[in-house]
């Protein structure tokens, strides 16, 4: 130390990264949140950690940081002068205030004939990784497949008792990286492909050359369907005209090792005037417990849909612009929503202590207020995406129901990547 004061301009060896450290994350954390709330006058959104508000001249501001990147949402004008206080406080980088951004690999593009989310790139990037893994030429299409996956999983499918020939003679072959690269795509723009992904996520230490297949199938679909775009509905979303409409389903003790079922739901924000809808959120997972009977299954979809992604996008919006949205929800199996309505089930009484599911709560929700939980036809039921593998016919009416649609459809045009 000595030695440096004499230094003019000294420098030292980091020998191990800054990232690297346990606290690093949470100290950027700390720091940039007493930035953007001392300094810059936001307010943090409870619940929503590093999402913030500010009121700027009649004008609502909402901020958001994702590790070290951040996104700001609002009057154009508005927003130009609020990054540019932020600017002062933060080193940044390039601002992009356009319409076509890109934020963590989803690009956003608006053309006369349309808006939509998509991430085409990254489908394309991650297709010719697995290729070049598996020694097929990138340029070389694969056999066209019109679903994810080939269907259920059973004790007669081939290769499910088969250990796999690719895990065991390929050491660029690992299925763990393939599948996390699937996971975010499903996360973040590909709600068609979350069952298959999460089903093979769940195989990562059994793979067997079943999940092979699959995973060759799941590329072969994502290569016949890479121009897929989530399109966006008009900007006709007006405080008081839109409504949190979530659709939720379970596939009755669909998984062969365990036995349990899969929770499937979508929510979005439904304009009340003219139907259109904005897909906010979506997700799949398999159930923590065996349950005894379908209305059992599909009572846990419904618990954990309405509190997992309802209510807290419920919360985000009356925080946002002062405005209770009514959560308008819809399942298909009647027990359940007959159960709902009672309050009680004598039969399911059982959930609440072995489960952790309560009636009584979501009859309190639902049938309270504008809330309200309401039968939809298994067949227009689009969150069953989410818990099975579908036939060709019923996988492309849900993704059109979805709002995911073919870039030439959207935009009248071929698409550019």
């Amino acid at each position: 130390m000595e030695e440096m004061k004499k230094m003019k301009d000294p420098y030292v060896r980091v020998r191990k990264a800054m990232y690297g450290l346990p606290s690093a994350g949470f100290d950027f954390a700390r720091y940039t949140h007493d930035k953007i709330v001392n300094v810059l006058g936001y307010t943090p959104i409870s619940g929503f950690p590093s999402m913030y508000t500010k009121i700027v001249e009649n004008e609502i501001v909402i901020l958001g940081f994702y590790v070290d990147d951040l996104y700001m949402t609002g009057d154009l004008q508005t927003c130009r002068s609020e990054m540019q206080k932020i600017s002062e406080v933060f080193t940044l980088g390039t601002i992009n205030d356009s319409q076509n951004f890109k934020f963590l690999g989803i690009e956003r593009v608006t053309k006369p004939e349309g808006q939509a989310d998509h991430m085409i790139p990254y489908v394309r990037r991650i297709i010719a990784e697995y290729k070049q893994i598996v020694g097929i030429g990138v340029a070389q299409p694969s056999r066209k497949h019109a679903t994810p996956g080939p269907g259920p999983e059973t004790a007669k499918t081939p290769g499910h008792d088969v250990s796999s020939e690719l895990l065991r003679h390929n050491p660029k072959y690992d299925p763990l990286s393939l599948v996390a690269g699937l996971l975010y795509l499903a996360r973040c723009a590909r709600p068609d492909i979350s069952f298959g992904v999460n089903f093979l996520a769940r195989a990562v230490n059994r793979w067997s050359a079943m999940h092979d297949r699959y995973l060759r199938q799941l590329f072969s679909y994502l290569e016949s369907t890479f121009d897929f775009v989530i399109q966006l509905p008009p900007d006709t979303f007006e405080i008081g005209s839109f409504v949190v409409k979530t659709f939720s389903d379970a596939d009755f003790a669909g998984d062969l090792y365990t036995n349990k079922s899969t929770s499937g739901f979508c929510t979005f924000l439904e304009n009340i005037h003219d139907g259109s809808r904005l897909l906010v959120d979506w997700g799949s997972k398999l159930q923590g417990f065996v349950a005894g009977s379908t209305p059992d299954a599909e009572l846990s979809a419904i618990h954990r849909s309405t509190l997992r992604s309802s209510i807290p996008i419920q919360l985000l919006m009356e925080k946002l612009y002062q405005y209770e949205t009514p959560i308008f929800h819809e399942a298909d199996n009647k027990p359940s929503l007959h159960n709902i309505e009672n309050g009680a089930s004598e039969t399911l009484r059982y959930l609440e202590k072995t489960q952790r599911i309560s009636i009584p709560l979501l009859h309190q929700i639902f049938h309270t207020d504008a809330n309200r939980i309401t039968h939809v036809d298994t067949d227009e039921n689009m969150s069953d995406i989410f818990t099975k593998f579908l036939n060709s016919e019923k996988q492309a009416k849900f993704c059109s129901m979805l709002g995911l649609k073919a870039w030439p459809e959207v935009f009248n045009a071929p698409c550019p990547f």
